[in-house]
């Protein structure tokens, strides 16, 4: 079983002096728009890294440019598999090096204990099942710090 993060949505607001009366954009990456009228950019990036977007406020008689660097990462990704062997689960974490996340369980969605941590700079953390307990649930969680 793999469980993946939904795409995250994106609002940013184009500000600017002088009394703009548009607003455009170059290079916004697919799945964002762009609100002329208002300067808000908006929606869910569906391309993955780093793009520059060059900013234009308009108004009669010139125009002002500058640019926004927007960095998409690729959501993260839990898979958990039963291992027959070890009689007991296995959990992969996958996330991006820039996030600290732990990866924790509970029987009761009210005590949460740690399982491990993936550090800044690592890309997987692998964890075993924890110690059988006398319940027959057991519910997991990746969070971030």
């Amino acid at each position: 079983m793999s469980l993946t993060s939904k795409p995250q949505s994106f609002t940013y607001t184009i500000t600017a002096t002088e009394s703009p009366t548009s607003f455009g954009t170059a290079n916004l990456p697919p799945g964002l728009s762009l609100d002329p009228t208002t300067g808000v950019i908006s929606g869910t990036p569906t391309t993955l890294g780093i793009t520059t977007i060059t900013l234009s406020a308009i108004k009669e008689g010139g125009k002002g440019n500058q640019s926004l660097t927007l960095t998409v990462n690729s959501p993260p990704k839990l898979t958990i598999r039963y291992d027959i062997a070890a009689n007991g689960f296995a959990l992969h974490f996958q996330a991006n090096k820039t996030d600290e996340n732990v990866i924790e369980y509970s029987t009761d969605f009210k005590t949460w204990t740690p399982l491990g941590t993936k550090g800044v700079g690592e890309t997987d953390l692998y964890v075993e099942n924890p110690p059988e307990v006398n319940t027959p649930y057991r519910f997991y969680r990746a969070i971030k710090r």
